[in-house]
């Protein structure tokens, strides 16, 4: 019996997920989910303020998003927070050393994930290539349908 696309894309996210949780056992940073997340976040963004992450998080109250970035402040030490300069009364949310350096091991241990999945992929040559164009395809598509739901959680 043949499984579906959509069956097939669920069993892969699944796999990588529970290698991610294998990766993830000897893990001394103690971060969830969540707050690696917004690590990422914030380190693809180059500073944010706690509104702009909301908009990335549509089902979260902004004091929930608060209160994990106070803890990734305060505690963790993993981010800074500065002064807004087009206006003074916000706060930016940056990545400190620290938090460059976790967010560096973060991606070093997605890479070799990735790496386990393209080679159980085995695409290679003009096949490759298709992939590579497809996957384009998919984040764009992605991109477009989460600007759609931040600009809809901002209204």
């Amino acid at each position: 019996m043949v499984k579906n696309l959509e069956r097939l894309i669920y069993e892969i996210s699944l796999k990588m997920r529970l290698l991610k949780a294998i990766q993830t056992i000897n893990d001394e940073s103690g971060l969830s989910e969540r707050e690696v997340l917004l690590l990422e976040l914030i380190g693809s963004q180059k500073g944010m303020s706690i509104s702009d992450i909301g908009k990335y998080f549509p089902g979260l109250a902004i004091s929930t998003i608060s209160g994990d970035i106070s803890q990734l402040w305060k505690k963790r030490e993993l981010v800074t927070k500065g002064i807004n300069p087009d206006n003074e009364r916000a706060r930016v949310i940056e990545l400190s050393d620290k938090g460059y350096k976790l967010l560096n091991d973060v991606e070093k241990k997605q890479a070799e994930r990735f790496s386990i999945l393209l080679k159980g992929l085995n695409v290679k040559g003009e096949n490759r290539k298709i992939l590579e164009q497809i996957i384009q395809d998919a984040l764009l598509f992605i991109e477009e349908k989460l600007a759609s739901l931040n600009s809809s959680n901002s209204e």
